[in-house]
Parts: structure tokens; C-alpha cells; sequence
């Protein structure tokens, strides 16, 4: 669970949804966003009530009484606890099943599923459904060309993803029973990330270069006023 436009959560967000994905290659994160998705956020009370998490942002939830809450916890704990085991069955509201028999359809609310360089996306109203194997397929089969090719996808222009204080961008997508999922190339996904953490150093560099030049001014006005009350001191 997290909130675009939490403080806390933009400490976690870029952490958890960027750089976990590309050190655990096998792990898979359902995010609920609540703050700029309001449906998803009876959710929050729903799950706590389940697995005693608690009501604050963000959140993550590995099974009843197994969780992290908070962005210091989850930054100093986090590693270890997707480390512990290798299987860890997903927490859902009525059981906690393994990924590979889990129904995409029933999940409750507006979820975003991570994965490897990929996102799927479920549509905040669900007319249909998706076809369930085939879109856990593209979400963890490593020879994701192979299996684009083998089907006829409605290609759509990918959508920048929200977290809380930037963005993930995607260069490809496609829609489904209108789910949308969207990847990146390994290469891409690396070039996205580089130029976010570039963005902000630039704006570090700026920020100093600022307050060097402001410095450089109030010195070179010291020293004019300086020359002008000795010349009129001469006088």
C-alpha cells in the first residue's frame, strides 16, 4: 500500500518498485495506491482487519502478522525479509495462495502488478475478463518477445507510472480485456532508472551552483561598496 504524494512513501516507492524488482528478479509486488485511487482505499482497513497491518502508508504485507510498516522500517528491513524465503504465498483478503494459482480477476479494487521490467494494470472498472495464465505469463515468462509474438495485442501508447514524487517510464504496452500491461528491455528499464537518479543529481548540482554564484555576488558587492566609500572618503 502507498500514496502518491506521501512524503514517506517517496522514500519507499523508488526503492521498492524499481530497485527490488531488478535484484529479485522472481518477486512480484500487488500495489494498491489510495490517495490518488480512492476506491483502493477501504482496502487498507479491510487488510488490517485480515492481517493486523495496520492503517498507515506505506505498507508491505507478506502474511498475517508479517508486516512492515513505514518508510525507516521498510528501508532497513525490507531486504531481509523478501530474502528469507523464496516462496512466499501472496496475502489475499479471505486466503494466502501461491502466484501461480492466484485469479488476477479476483482481485478486490484497482491493483498494479509489478514484476521483473513489467507492470500490469487493471482498470478501475472491469467489464471483462482477462485471460488469467496468459497474463501471469507475461509477467514472469523471461522470453517475453517470444510469447508477444504468438499473439494479436491491441498496442496502445505506454503511460508513465506514478509514484509518490516521480515516475516509472515505459516504452511499450499493450492492452488486454482492459487490463494494460507494459515492459521495458532490460537496457531500457536500466536507461529510465539512470536518468531519474541523473534529474535529481542535476537538480543537487544546480541547487549548489545557486548558492555558489549567490556568494561570488554578495562578495563582489562587498568589495564595490568597499571602493566606493574609499573614493568618496579621498574626496
Amino acid at each position: 500500500f502507498t500514496g502518491v504524494g506521501c512524503p514517506h512513501c517517496a522514500k519507499t516507492d523508488p526503492v521498492v518498485l524499481t530497485q527490488f524488482l531488478k535484484d529479485y528478479p522472481n518477486l512480484i509486488i500487488i500495489e494498491y495506491e489510495i490517495y490518488k485511487q480512492r476506491d483502493n482505499a477501504p482496502l487498507l482497513y479491510e487488510y488490517n482487519s485480515v492481517y493486523n497491518s495496520g492503517m498507515g502508508v506505506p505498507l508491505l504485507i507478506f502474511g498475517p502478522n508479517d508486516y512492515i510498516i513505514g518508510d525507516s522500517p521498510i528501508l532497513q528491513n525490507a531486504r531481509n525479509r523478501i530474502q528469507k524465503s523464496e516462496v512466499n504465498p501472496c496475502p489475499l483478503l479471505d486466503s494466502s495462495v501461491d502466484f501461480n494459482e492466484m485469479d488476477l480477476n479476483s482481485l478486490p479494487g484497482a491493483p498494479k502488478i509489478w514484476s521483473k521490467n513489467r507492470i500490469l494494470i487493471a482498470p478501475e472498472k472491469r467489464n471483462e475478463k482477462i485471460d488469467n495464465n496468459l497474463a501471469k505469463k507475461l509477467l514472469t515468462i523471461d522470453d517475453l518477445s517470444s510469447l508477444l509474438s504468438k499473439n494479436n495485442f491491441e498496442k496502445v501508447n505506454p503511460q508513465d507510472v506514478a509514484l509518490s514524487g516521480r515516475y516509472v517510464k515505459f516504452n511499450n504496452a499493450i492492452r488486454i480485456s482492459g487490463w494494460t500491461f507494459q515492459w521495458n528491455e532490460e537496457n531500457e528499464m536500466a536507461s529510465t532508472t539512470n536518468k531519474v537518479t541523473g534529474l535529481y543529481r542535476m537538480q543537487s548540482n544546480l541547487s549548489w551552483l545557486y548558492i555558489f554564484s549567490g556568494i561570488v555576488v554578495a562578495i563582489i558587492l562587498v568589495i564595490a561598496l568597499s571602493k566606493l566609500r574609499t573614493s568618496k572618503s579621498g574626496a
